[in-house]
Parts: C-alpha cells; sequence; structure tokens
C-alpha cells in the first residue's frame, strides 16, 4: 500500500487521505526515519499546515526522539498569533500517542489561556476518567455542564459510569 499511496503522491495527488494513507503505512511498518523526512519535507513545502508539523512531532516520538518531538509541539504552541486550536491538535496529537496526563495539562492551560475552550473540561473529564482519577474527571464534567446545561444526558452518563468502579462510587 505503501508504494501505490507514495506514487499517487509523487503523480501530484496531495490530498489528506493519500497524506494519510502514507503516515498510516509508516506507522504500521514501524519506518519512523522515513516518517521523519517525509514530513520534514511536507512542513517545508506547506509551512502553515500546523497538522503537518504535529505528524512530524509525533514521528520523532516514535522514533523514541521524544526531545524533538516535545521541541515542534512546543514551537507550534509557541508560535504566533496565541491559537486555542493549536493546543487542541496538539492535545489529540498526545491523547493518541496515549499520553493522556500532558494532554490534560494542556487542555487545562488552554482553557484557561483562551476564551471560549469551555468544551476542553470535557476533554479532561473524559481522560482524568480513563487515568482513574474520578474525583478530576467529576469536577470536569461539571465545570463543562455549567457551560453546556444541554449536555446534561451526556454528563449525567459519565459520571454514572464511573460508578461501576466500587472505589469511584
Amino acid at each position: 500500500s505503501l508504494e501505490l499511496y507514495l506514487k499517487f503522491y509523487r503523480d501530484g495527488n496531495r490530498g489528506f487521505q493519500i497524506i494519510n494513507g502514507i503516515k498510516k503505512c509508516y506507522e504500521k511498518l514501524n519506518r519512523f526515519e522515513e516518517m521523519i523526512s517525509f514530513f520534514q519535507e511536507l512542513s517545508s513545502r506547506y509551512p502553515r499546515r500546523i497538522n503537518y508539523r504535529i505528524t512530524l512531532g509525533r514521528a520523532y516520538y516514535l522514533n523514541s526522539q521524544k526531545e524533538e518531538a516535545w521541541k515542534i509541539w512546543q514551537q507550534i504552541l509557541d508560535s504566533a498569533p496565541p491559537s486555542g486550536s493549536n493546543y487542541r491538535m496538539v492535545g489529540a496529537a498526545l491523547t493518541e500517542l496515549n499520553l493522556y496526563r500532558d494532554a490534560v495539562e494542556l487542555y487545562k492551560t488552554a482553557a484557561s489561556k483562551f476564551k471560549n475552550q469551555e468544551s476542553l473540561y470535557r476533554e479532561i473529564g473524559r481522560l482524568s476518567q480513563g487515568l482513574l482519577e474520578y474525583e478530576s474527571a467529576a469536577f470536569y464534567y461539571l465545570k463543562y455542564y455549567k457551560h453546556a446545561a444541554n449536555q446534561k444526558n451526556y454528563i449525567e452518563s459519565r459520571i454514572i459510569a464511573m460508578t461501576k468502579d466500587k472505589e469511584a462510587a
């Protein structure tokens, strides 16, 4: 599949499905050095596409070059103008890499730094629940509910789900 995707890419097809297919193939094949090269080239060619730089960081992380990954992600977070969406995208990448605690801290920073980021409370609650930090999860679910009362059923279901764990109950 990788060779087919790369052929399409070399033929000028640079759509999301092709690039995402290349990314997935490199990951499944553990060919992280090639993934790094590919996304370095894409990041250079399309410097405004933050998702390519986030994926480049991911490639470094998967290649056990964690410092380089964090450096790239921090550059994205520090870029001007400051953007809540950059925090969301980096947080999503951290979540995909099972770096839940780091994602929680990033989302907390974004929620305090930017206006209208209340939906991040839901994400913090979800990640805290996954980390079995039920008190924090309930706190952030209720904080989310304060801004999204129409999500009452969702919040109730999340809190009820935590009570299946006797310790959490």
